[in-house]
């Protein structure tokens, strides 16, 4: 059975660039044949299997992500991590740019290469946006514009130069992240273990779904890695292997063609009642329910 929901690669077309591109946004109606429009549908559910930052310089409307709708503005970056479905649907003129690139671009040379765990909003965190003030916003938009400098004029060492720019421009957007997060819930944490336990979850939350799994996995007791994800996001470990397991049941409700009984399987569950209940209690949703509901919305 098929799944609905189109995912795109980047484009291979430099060699020297390989893993990077840089769109202006689908709505920018300016005709810049150096940087054209991303060429891939952005209006409706789609997802990648790289990551996108998209910046948006002056805009209106909404960005819908893994069934969480975020109001875009101007002045605002927006991250998108591999596998996430998300839309953008805007109101009238837009202008900005998308920052396409791969993991391996951007481990790529890199002595650590767990370069993702210091940016917790591209490992398809529930916050993934800042909207710093204007002032603030222009240190953003300056290091675009040597991404952009660099992208137009490719020598053998362009590849490092972006990748370090697109490094600050990261480290900088943490900044504003940081600040954004602790003034919402006063809570975030940079405990390698906490993000190393989100990465291994995004790994086996198929077939893990037990704290002690990964705290084994961790090296850890589940005692400390409750007490770590506790401090790191506010939930316990339990939780936010639901939620992972939740969100991927809402993906294939509704971006695929399995029954019930073959999605429960998929995630793990030998009894289809069970996960209906769990599905039920997460969510306030019967499955089948959920799968009618948001059907009828993207047909709208």
């Amino acid at each position: 059975m098929g799944d609905k929901i189109p995912l795109y690669n980047i484009p291979k077309e430099n060699v020297t660039l390989s893993g990077f591109k840089l769109y202006t946004l689908k709505n920018d109606k300016r005709h810049n044949p150096l940087f054209p429009n991303m060429p891939l549908q952005t209006n409706v559910p789609h997802r990648h299997n790289f990551h996108e930052i998209c910046i948006f310089l002056e805009a209106e409307g909404y960005h819908e992500i893994d069934f969480k709708r975020f109001r875009v503005c101007n002045n605002s970056v927006h991250f998108i991590s591999p596998g996430q479905v998300h839309l953008i649907s805007m109101k009238g003129r837009c202008q900005g740019y998308i920052l396409a690139f791969t993991r391996e671009f951007l481990e790529m040379g890199a002595g650590n290469k767990e370069t993702l765990v210091k940016f917790p909003y591209l490992n398809g965190g529930g916050h993934p946006f800042v909207n710093p003030p204007a002032n603030q916003f222009e240190h953003l938009v300056e290091i675009l514009k040597q991404i952009k400098s660099e992208y137009l004029n490719i020598q053998e060492e362009s590849q490092e130069i972006i990748r370090h720019y697109l490094d600050i421009f990261l480290l900088k957007s943490k900044s504003f992240y940081r600040s954004e997060t602790n003034h919402e819930t006063g809570k975030y944490d940079q405990t390698d273990a906490y993000h190393n336990f989100r990465s291994l979850l995004e790994l086996h939350f198929r077939t893990k779904q037990k704290v002690q799994d990964y705290a084994g996995l961790l090296g850890i007791s589940p005692i400390q890695l409750n007490r770590l994800v506790k401090k790191g996001c506010g939930l316990n470990a339990s939780e936010l292997i639901l939620d992972r397991i939740t969100l991927e049941a809402k993906r294939l409700l509704v971006f695929s063609d399995l029954n019930n009984k073959e999605i429960a399987y998929q995630l793990g569950y030998k009894e289809p009642s069970y996960f209906s209940r769990i599905f039920k209690k997460r969510t306030n949703y019967a499955p089948s329910d959920f799968r009618d509901e948001m059907y009828e919305k993207y047909q709208h």
